[in-house]
């Protein structure tokens, strides 16, 4: 097994918790509702960990889940001590992968008692593995499974009491139709298209390279008395009746 990951878990932090006013101003002390200083909250200390003796290695223990720990695919845990259901801070702390668990099905959540063996990895460090649920266990889990689903179950009636938002409507595009006049690369024919301006370069390649049968990796250029150039939406907007529209190869380029 690999080495056990280390994390602290006692103060997440976000971008909010990391915001300062800006500008200057000392941020006073914090008002209660009647206008007088708030007493400050007392910070509350997690007591240390207390390392599992080393004469509980290959034993059967008993314990209750104190911690979950979820970092995008990697999933892990602590394990206190105990017979439950309270979890005993005082106790020695475990830790313990997602992987195992006894049976995988099982969805193993914070306050489970469990049972496990102590193990130990390579480095010597100890950890839980064979976890399941015991007796307790599993009336807790049961009685979690029906509030989580009872919340469930009263969340699309809850939503079903909101006003409904009416769907965007959608005005439809302007037509601007505009008559072209197309060559192609290896046709010494021209053709004239209808094309409507209000859609796109895409689109005007589509109807272009049906019309000559062309491949679809041509692409398509704007020709004038300047010359030709490639077709972009800027140059396609100014164009005007019986422009002239080329369908060719891409141009080569030079490393």
């Amino acid at each position: 097994m690999s080495a056990i990951v280390e994390a602290v878990i006692d103060k997440p932090t976000s971008s909010r918790s990391r915001r300062r006013p800006s500008g200057n101003k000392k941020r006073g002390p914090r008002k209660s509702a009647d206008g007088a200083d708030a007493v400050p909250r007392e910070k509350k200390e997690r007591p240390e960990s207390v390392p599992v003796p080393a004469s509980d290695v290959g034993k059967e223990k008993v314990g209750v889940v104190s911690a979950i720990i979820r970092k995008g695919r990697v999933k892990f845990g602590f394990i206190n001590f105990g017979n439950g259901p309270e979890i005993d801070e005082a106790a020695p702390r475990i830790y313990f992968n997602f992987t195992q668990m006894a049976d995988a099905a099982v969805t193993i959540r914070r306050g489970y008692v469990v049972s496990f063996k102590v193990a130990q990895d390579e480095t010597g460090r100890p950890f839980a593995e064979n976890i399941a649920l015991t007796e307790e266990g599993k009336q807790i889990a049961a009685a979690r499974d029906e509030e989580i689903a009872a919340r469930k179950a009263a969340r699309p009636a809850e939503e079903s009491d909101k006003p409904k938002r009416a769907p965007r409507e959608r005005k439809p595009l302007e037509e601007k139709p505009i008559t072209l006049t197309v060559s192609c690369e290896g046709s010494g024919e021209t053709k004239a298209i209808t094309f409507n301006m209000a859609q796109s370069i895409g689109k005007l390649k589509n109807i272009a390279t049906t019309a000559f049968d062309a491949p679809v990796t041509y692409n398509v250029f704007h020709v004038s008395n300047e010359g030709q150039v490639f077709l972009t939406k800027a140059i396609l907007v100014t164009l005007s009746e019986g422009a002239r529209i080329h369908l060719a190869a891409p141009l080569e380029t030079t490393a």
